[in-house]
């Protein structure tokens, strides 16, 4: 089995299981120094200072093969190529990955930055 770190939409197991893939949901997680950049779809971008949220779940090494609490824990992370031409922000992924961190609970100023919400005052 091979750990992997989910961000954006893929957070969501009931879509990778949809694929036909049998992911075992271990729990919520942080990744500290890269942040969650939303185009036409999420990646993460590295950047001093940021944090991402996402869960990690575990596939089987075949599985993970057909992919493009806060504790430390070594797993991998698929994303999207730096080397690619910039988009504008999807707003109907940013409104779905919204529902989905505050389904995990993951903390309030990081879900309306992720929708392009303003900081509460």
């Amino acid at each position: 089995m091979r750990e992997i770190f989910f961000y954006g939409l893929f957070m969501d197991d009931t879509r990778l299981r949809a694929s036909g893939l049998s992911p075992v949901v271990i729990g919520p997680a942080v990744l500290d120094g890269y942040a969650l950049v939303i185009e036409s779809r999420a990646t993460l971008a590295a950047e001093i200072g940021s944090r991402s949220y996402g869960v990690v779940m575990a596939l089987s090494n075949e599985e993970a093969q057909l992919l493009e609490t806060e504790s430390l824990r070594e797993c991998w992370c698929y994303n999207l190529p730096e080397t690619r031409p910039p988009t504008p922000p999807n707003e109907s992924y940013r409104a779905e990955l919204s529902q989905l961190l505050t389904q995990f609970g993951f903390p309030a100023e990081y879900v309306r930055e992720v929708s392009g919400s303003s900081p509460a005052a």
